[in-house]
C-alpha cells in the first residue's frame, strides 16, 4: 500500500523518502572513504575510478552522486569539515578563560595524534596541497581554515576579557602561532612518524600562554643520534617498499647522497642523511603517483578504443601503458588492410606478445 505522508514541505510520497534516506546513506558511506583517501593520497589523487576501486563498486553508481571529480573533491571538503567540527570543536569545553584554550588546541592534537584521518589532519594536508591554486576546492579549504582560525581567536579574546591573557596581546597573532605548532606536529608525525611531537607541541603552547620561558636544556647528543638513526631507518624501510612497485623504465632515481668518506656521522651529518631520504621517498610516491594515475587514464582509453575502434584509428597502447606485465600491444588497425579502411572494417589487434 503507498504511503503518503504530511511534511512540512507539503505532502510526500513514503516510497520516495525511502529512496532519498538510503541515497543519504550511501552517499554518506561513499564520502567516508573519500576524505579517508584524499587525507592520504591529496585531493588530486582522489578520483571516480580511485574511489570506486576501493569502495568496490562501479563508476557509474558513483558517477549517479558526483557528477565530476571536482564535485567530488568539493563534496570530500564538506565532509571532512563535519568530522573536524565533530572531533575538535565538538569535544572542547567552552567557558572561557586560557582552559578553553588549551581544550581546543588539545582536542586539535589528540585528533591528530589518533589519526582520525589515516593521511593525519585533512585541514592541514589540504591547505597545502591548495594553498596557491585558485577555485572552488580551495575556497571550501580557505573557509575551513579561516572558522578554525576564528574560533581561536574568540577563545584568545575571551581568555583576555577573563584576565588570563594580557590585552597588550595581539588575539589574531596568537591565534596564528598556536595554528602554526599545531600544524608543526603534524608535519613531524606525519613525515617521521615521531610520536613525541604532539607533547612538545602542548608544551610550547602552554609556555607561550603562561608566559614562562622554556628551561635551558643540555643537548644530549647520544639522545640526538639515537633518534635520527631511528628516523633514518624508517624512512629506509619506507623506500625499500616501495621499491617492488618500480618498473626497469621508470627511470627512478634511488640514490642518496652520501656524507662523503668512511667516518662516524655527526649529528650534522645524520640530519642531511634523514633530510636527502625524506625528499627521495616524497619524489618516487609522487613518480609512482603520477605513473598510476596515467595507467588510469590509459585504462580508460583502451576501453574506449575497444568500444569504437573506428574513432581511434591507429592508436595504439601497449601493456606497460595501462599497468599489466608482458609485451602485448593493442592496436587500432582496418581489417583487411585498404579493404577495410576504405569500407570502414576497423577492429583492436592485439599482438601476440613479446618477440
Amino acid at each position: 500500500m503507498e504511503v503518503r505522508e504530511i511534511a512540512a514541505g507539503g505532502i510526500t510520497n513514503g516510497r520516495s523518502d525511502g529512496r532519498r534516506a538510503r541515497g543519504d546513506r550511501t552517499r554518506r558511506a561513499i564520502l567516508e572513504e573519500s576524505v579517508q583517501i584524499a587525507s592520504a593520497e591529496g585531493l588530486e589523487g582522489l578520483s571516480i575510478g580511485r574511489l570506486a576501486e576501493a569502495l568496490g563498486v562501479s563508476k557509474s553508481g558513483l558517477f549517479a552522486h558526483f557528477g565530476s571529480k571536482l564535485d567530488l573533491q568539493v563534496e570530500t571538503v564538506r565532509a571532512a569539515r563535519e568530522v573536524f567540527m565533530d572531533e575538535v570543536l565538538g569535544v572542547a569545553s567552552a567557558g572561557g578563560g586560557i582552559r578553553e584554550i588549551f581544550s581546543l588546541t588539545d582536542a586539535w592534537l589528540d585528533y591528530m595524534e589518533r589519526e582520525v584521518f589515516r593521511g593525519g589532519c585533512f585541514l592541514v594536508a589540504a591547505s597545502v596541497e591548495f594553498d596557491s591554486r585558485p577555485g572552488p576546492v580551495r575556497d571550501e579549504i580557505a573557509g575551513l581554515v579561516s572558522e578554525w582560525l576564528m574560533a581561536l581567536e574568540a577563545a584568545v579574546t575571551d581568555a583576555q576579557e577573563a584576565g588570563h591573557v594580557s590585552l597588550e596581546v595581539d588575539a589574531q597573532q596568537l591565534a596564528f602561532e598556536l595554528h602554526s605548532l599545531c600544524m608543526g606536529a603534524n608535519w613531524a608525525f606525519q613525515l617521521y612518524r615521531d610520536g613525541d611531537a604532539f607533547d612538545r607541541a602542548r608544551a610550547a603552547i602552554r609556555r607561550r600562554l603562561t608566559g614562562t620561558s622554556p628551561l635551558e636544556i643540555e643537548v644530549d647528543e647520544g639522545a640526538a643520534r639515537r633518534t635520527l638513526r631511528d628516523q633514518i631507518a624508517k624512512l629506509e624501510r619506507e623506500l625499500a617498499t616501495l621499491f617492488p612497485a618500480a618498473r626497469p623504465g621508470d627511470e627512478l632515481d634511488w640514490r642518496v647522497r652520501s656524507p662523503g668518506g668512511p667516518r662516524v656521522l655527526d649529528v650534522a651529518d645524520l640530519e642531511s642523511l634523514r633530510d636527502d631520504l625524506a625528499d627521495r621517498v616524497e619524489e618516487i610516491r609522487h613518480a609512482l603517483r603520477e605513473r598510476a594515475d596515467s595507467e588510469e587514464e590509459n585504462r580508460a582509453r583502451l576501453e574506449a578504443i575497444a568500444a569504437d575502434p573506428a574513432g581511434h584509428k591507429w592508436e595504439r597502447l601497449s601493456n606497460t601503458d595501462i599497468g599489466e606485465p608482458g609485451c602485448k600491444h593493442y592496436h587500432a588497425t582496418p581489417r583487411l588492410g585498404l579493404v577495410g579502411m576504405l569500407m570502414g572494417w576497423w577492429r583492436v589487434k592485439v599482438s601476440s606478445g613479446c618477440p
